[in-house]
C-alpha cells in the first residue's frame, strides 16, 4: 500500500510543480500610481507580521518568457568553468549587474540592441540598500512583469508605495517599448529550455516532498513494523542518490550549456 501511495504522491507532485513552474502568474492587491498607472503588489508577511517578500508588477503584453535576476560571484564563475553561457549584450555596466536568464535568440537580440529596454532594466536592479530593499529577479510570463523584491531592514509598507512609485513607471517604459515590436517577432521570445527546465525541477521537487513524507513515516512507525526498515533505508538512500546524479546528466544533456543549467543542478 505505501509503494502505491509513494508512487501516486510522486506523479501528483510532478505535475502540480510542473504547472506551477508553467504557471508563475499571481494574484495581488490593485493599486495607481500618480501618473494613473495600475499596477499589482503582493505582500508576504514572515515572523512578527515583517514583511518577507513583495511582488511589484503590471499587465504586459502576452507571448513573452524570460528572466533577468543580479549576477552572482557564483554566476561568474560557473560561466568562467563553460558550465553556463550567458548572452552579453555589450553594455559593460549591465552585463555585470544583470544575469539574463533566457536562452531565446531574438530576445538576445533584443537586449543587444534595444537601449531603451536595457536602460530601464539597468534601472531597476540598482536600487539597493538606500531603498531598503535589494530586487531578486524580475520575471515576465502569463501576461505580466513583475519585480520580487527582498526586504532589508527598516523596509516598511509606507516604503511599499514609495518604490512602487519608482519602479511602475519603468515596467510600463519596458511594456510600452516591448508594444512597438511586430508580433512576429516578439511571439518568437518564449524560452526554448523553459519547459524542460519546469519537467526536470517538477521531477526533482516531487521527490524531495514524497521523500520528506516516507521519512516522516519511517521516524514514526518505524517501531511498529517488523521488517528491517534500517537496511531499507540505506537502499532507499543509494537508490535515491542514483537517480539524483541520472537526473542531473539528463540536464546537462537536456539543457546543454544553456544560461540556466547551473540553476537548475543546484536545485
Amino acid at each position: 500500500m505505501w509503494v502505491f501511495f509513494g508512487f501516486i504522491t510522486f506523479i501528483s507532485f510532478t505535475i502540480y510543480f510542473w504547472y506551477k513552474r508553467l504557471n508563475s502568474s499571481w494574484e495581488g492587491e490593485i493599486k495607481k500610481t500618480e501618473e494613473n498607472i495600475v499596477y499589482h503588489y503582493k505582500v508576504t508577511h514572515g515572523e512578527k507580521g515583517s514583511i518577507a517578500q513583495l511582488l511589484i508588477g503590471i499587465d504586459a503584453p502576452e507571448g513573452y518568457d524570460y528572466t533577468l535576476k543580479k549576477e552572482s560571484g557564483f554566476d561568474r564563475f560557473v560561466k568562467s568553468i563553460g558550465l553556463s553561457i550567458e548572452h552579453q549584450t555589450g553594455n559593460i555596466k549591465f552585463d555585470t549587474l544583470v544575469y539574463i536568464l533566457s536562452d531565446n535568440i531574438q530576445f538576445q537580440k533584443q537586449l543587444s540592441s534595444d537601449g531603451v529596454i536595457v536602460d530601464s532594466f539597468l534601472k531597476i536592479f540598482s536600487f539597493g540598500r538606500t531603498s531598503k530593499c535589494r530586487v531578486q529577479d524580475l520575471q515576465h510570463n502569463s501576461g505580466r512583469l513583475w519585480l520580487t523584491i527582498v526586504p532589508l531592514e527598516g523596509f516598511n509598507t509606507k516604503r511599499t508605495f514609495v518604490l512602487a512609485s519608482k519602479i511602475v513607471p519603468l515596467l510600463h517604459t519596458i511594456a510600452k517599448e516591448l508594444k512597438t515590436i511586430p508580433w512576429t517577432a516578439s511571439k518568437s521570445w518564449k524560452d526554448p529550455f523553459t519547459t524542460k527546465a519546469a519537467i526536470l525541477l517538477a521531477i526533482s521537487s516531487a521527490m524531495a516532498v514524497n521523500g520528506g513524507i516516507q521519512l516522516v513515516r519511517y521516524i514514526n512507525l518505524s517501531n511498529t513494523i517488523t521488517l528491517d526498515t534500517d537496511a531499507l533505508l540505506i537502499d532507499a538512500l543509494m537508490l535515491g542518490f542514483s537517480l539524483s546524479i541520472a537526473l542531473a546528466l539528463i540536464a546537462v544533456y537536456l539543457l546543454g550549456r544553456s544560461s540556466r543549467t547551473h540553476l537548475i543542478l543546484i536545485e
